[in-house]
């Protein structure tokens, strides 16, 4: 006789939430490149030759980057800052007219 049925989940959800369905944890300990994406670790060596804390930045540089990003703030502060609308010539009329 052929089988007729392939699979149930019947049970199974029972059963996973009987010890409650959790995250994963992490593979690797705190601090540890060990299990990580060899591409991303590769990157992550160059980048710390660049990093402020390791003094991989020259101080020129540093200096010039830091210049360009306050340049930068101020042109887009000067932009962004509200314009004041203009103010009605004084002695103007009234809309409506006098009321008596």
């Amino acid at each position: 006789m052929a089988k007729r049925k392939n699979h149930t989940a019947k049970n199974q959800t029972r059963k996973q939430h009987r010890n409650g369905i959790k995250k994963p944890k992490k593979g690797t300990q705190p601090g540890s490149h060990k299990g990580l994406d060899q591409n991303y670790r590769r990157n992550l060596k160059f980048a710390k030759r660049w990093n402020d804390v390791k003094g991989g930045r020259p101080k020129e540089l540093r200096e010039k980057q830091e210049k360009a990003l306050v340049a930068a703030y101020k042109a887009t502060v000067a932009k962004a800052a509200p314009k004041q609308p203009a103010k009605p010539a004084a002695g103007g009329a009234k809309k409506g007219g006098a009321k008596k």
